[in-house]
């Protein structure tokens, strides 16, 4: 994630986000996030979760707001590779036929 308005933990490239994310649909607990991100110290992550806690709402917002639009973005990258994809085909097609001619 590289969103400008998300909230990077201090002193780390790692987004609040990528951590809740493990939280919420990965289900994981504070130990396991340690060793998922090994840069973080328990204290951090224990902060972490304590912002989280107190600002639920909000960041599950934010959270599902990232995924919906990950994956509108996806979607518009298949959209587009495979149109790029048929152009391909038919330069080929048009390649072969005028090289046979």
């Amino acid at each position: 994630m590289d969103d400008p308005d998300g909230i990077r933990l201090k002193d780390h490239r790692i987004w609040l986000n990528d951590l809740l994310y493990e939280v919420v649909f990965n289900y994981r607990a504070a130990e396991e996030l340690c060793l998922r991100f090994p840069t973080l110290k328990m204290d951090e992550i224990y902060a972490a979760l304590l912002y989280f806690e107190t600002h639920r709402k909000t960041c599950l917002e934010n959270l599902t707001n990232e995924l919906d639009a990950s994956r509108r973005n996806m979607e518009a990258n298949a959209r587009d590779s495979r149109a790029t994809m048929e152009r391909l085909r038919q330069r080929k097609i048009e390649r072969t036929s005028t090289a046979g001619a």
